[in-house]
């Protein structure tokens, strides 16, 4: 039985540190990217950020407030080109950029 516990214990501690994703330590920002998605997910002191959406010459294309920790964002209906994902609050910033093809 005490074999059965320890083996349950240590499977469950495998799996939970092969899906664990890595944490930027300076913003708490962890991106993740996929085919037509921007995945990231915020420490929660970035809650309330402003995140704006940037085209490639630096035009706006939508800005919304973070209110949860996790936000998607689908590039799956805009052109093909790069474009500049900017969160910021409390006059720090973080980009990340993201290249639709």
């Amino acid at each position: 039985m005490k074999y059965l516990i320890a083996t349950i214990i240590t499977l469950l501690f495998v799996i939970t540190s092969v899906f664990a994703r890595p944490v930027n330590e300076t913003d708490k920002i962890a991106p993740v990217k996929s085919k037509s998605l921007f995945v990231f997910k915020a420490h929660k002191k970035f809650l309330g950020a402003r995140v704006d959406i940037l085209t490639e010459g630096g035009s706006i294309i939508t800005t919304q407030q973070l209110e949860k920790r996790k936000v998607i964002i689908d590039f799956g209906s805009v052109k093909m080109g790069t474009y500049t994902i900017r969160v910021s609050k409390g006059g720090k910033t973080q980009a990340y950029q993201y290249i639709k093809r």
